[in-house]
Formats: C-alpha cells, structure tokens, sequence
C-alpha cells in the first residue's frame, strides 16, 4: 500500500463502523451519462478506508 495521507484523519464513528461487515458501493458515470454501481466489502487499517474489489467465486 503507498505511503500517503490525502485528507483528514477518519472519524472515530467511522473508523467503528468500517471494522463491522459491511458492505459500501461506488459509482461510476459511463462515458453514455448512464450510471453502473457496484457493491464492495469495505474496512479500515484505523487510518484509512480500505475497500475490497478482488473478485469472489
């Protein structure tokens, strides 16, 4: 993971509910203006959001 910090420092709220199961999502804009959404498990190192976009079979 590279060393960087791009922004305030996580909520203690946030770091709490990250380190639970739980799912997040991000959308995109298609180059059509449509939008795709996608479903991620999403968790944290305590400093950061980390999220999951390896393939599950």
């Amino acid at each position: 993971m590279a060393d960087t910090k791009n922004g305030p420092d996580l909520h203690p709220a946030t770091v709490e509910l990250a380190r639970g199961a739980n799912y997040g999502s991000i959308t995109t804009v298609l180059p059509g203006g449509d939008f795709q959404t996608q479903l991620i498990w999403v968790h944290t190192d305590g400093e950061r959001l980390v999220v999951n976009t390896e393939l599950a079979f």
